[in-house]
């Protein structure tokens, strides 16, 4: 007697091999001809309506596991709101603009800079179609549940036509505005981009100390002081327009050998050594709120100045002024502050001309050079070594933004 015959095995029709490629075909088919979207439709027609509007992936290669897993979760929620007894029309859809098929469009040998923009969109939208139709295809492949037969897709002109509808409508009833927004810029690839695709490192930069001389000290300040700031960004001091307090932090008057520097009530000590300015004298304190609307020339430029704002952001971190210097350009809560204050905003024309480096760190080689600060497009040169209105100039290293 074999041992195996002793065995008592429960017997199933159920295969021991998945044999998948030759299953899958037959069970796709039978999802097709079953019609299962259309009869959940149906059966729940007169119902509550549920609608779950899709957030669309880009039409720029293959399913993710992101993008599975998204329409995947969606297809879970559509099935349990039709169990529950919900009419669930879903379509699903695709956003066939932006940057990432026109990535993928160059990776394939197109180059935008050859072609005109009419052609270089002809074939981003070739591509956007083909890309559909593959995902459309896995997704069926996934077992989703969706009205595929009618699907959403940004290139399309009744769904622009539906945009701009809805825009109009919306203008009538008084909810558009024109104005600004601050976004992130790539000089390099000519487009605006997401917050996703920021990619922060470490770097080394300058860091110094600059001295703003008090044009109008608005009945507050005798006018003969200088409001000192320190920045890891030197490269930005031609588009400064302001310079930020705590509004209740206290700031002092000390009179040096440099002038009446106004710094950090809590740090004067530190500062004055960091300085090397040995002889000093607290003659006035305030509150940053006290010194608000103050103006003072600009660092750089005779026909400019900056205005003294207040902002909550400021620290008082150990080692730098507690005064800050602020270009609107450069961040959504500087512009915001740019918009509080009415600022000046300042246009900047950037030619990348074949270099990665763009045109925001391009100004450094120009600005600070051996201690000396020459602006671009300026005649005169600032030597913050010798010259009492350019202020004080720490020639260090620190960590750069």
């Amino acid at each position: 007697m074999e041992y195996k015959d002793t065995l008592h095995m429960p017997k199933t029709d159920f295969e021991m091999r998945g044999n998948l490629p030759n299953k899958e075909p037959q069970i796709l088919k039978k999802w097709q001809d079953d019609d299962h979207y259309h009869k959940i439709l149906e059966k729940n027609k007169d119902k509550t309506p549920f609608v779950l509007h899709d957030g669309p992936p880009y039409a720029n290669g293959n399913l993710h596991a992101g993008t599975a897993m998204n329409r995947i979760i969606k297809d879970f929620i559509v099935r349990s709101r039709a169990m529950a007894g919900y009419y669930t029309p879903f379509f699903p859809g695709w956003d066939t603009h932006g940057l990432p098929i026109e990535n993928a469009v160059q990776k394939l040998g197109v180059n935008r800079k050859e072609v005109s923009p009419r052609e270089f969109r002809e074939k981003c939208e070739e591509y956007a179609h083909k890309q559909i139709a593959q995902q459309m295809e896995t997704e069926k492949r996934l077992g989703q549940v969706a009205d595929y037969e009618h699907p959403y897709i940004t290139l399309r002109k009744e769904f622009e036509g539906r945009q701009i509808r809805s825009f109009a409508k919306m203008a009538l009833d008084g909810m558009i505005f024109q104005g600004l927004k601050p976004i992130y810029w790539s000089p390099y690839q000519e487009t605006a981009i997401a917050d996703s695709e920021i990619v922060y490192f470490d770097r080394e930069d300058s860091t110094i100390f600059v001295s703003f001389d008090v044009k109008d000290g608005k009945g507050v300040l005798d006018g003969d002081e200088k409001f000192v700031i320190w920045t890891t960004t030197p490269w930005t001091l031609p588009a400064n327009t302001a310079i930020t307090l705590s509004p209740e932090f206290t700031y002092a008057v000390v009179e040096t050998e440099k002038g009446k520097l106004i710094v950090l009530g809590s740090l004067v000590e530190k500062l004055m050594a960091k300085f090397g300015l040995n002889e000093y004298k607290v003659l006035k304190t305030y509150k940053g709120k006290e010194l608000e609307y103050v103006t003072c020339h600009h660092v750089l430029y005779d026909d400019r100045e900056s205005l003294v704002c207040l902002a909550d952001y400021v620290t008082d971190e150990d080692g730098v002024t507690s005064t800050q210097y602020r270009i609107i350009e450069y961040s959504k809560g500087r512009y915001r502050m740019h918009r509080r204050f009415r600022l000046q905003r300042l246009r900047h024309d950037c030619q990348y001309k074949n270099s990665r480096r763009g045109c925001g760190r391009g100004p450094l080689r120009a600005i600070i050079k051996d201690g000396v600060i020459c602006p671009l497009g300026a005649k005169r040169q600032m030597d913050f070594k010798e010259k009492k209105n350019a202020g004080i100039f720490e020639k260090s290293l620190g960590p750069g933004q």
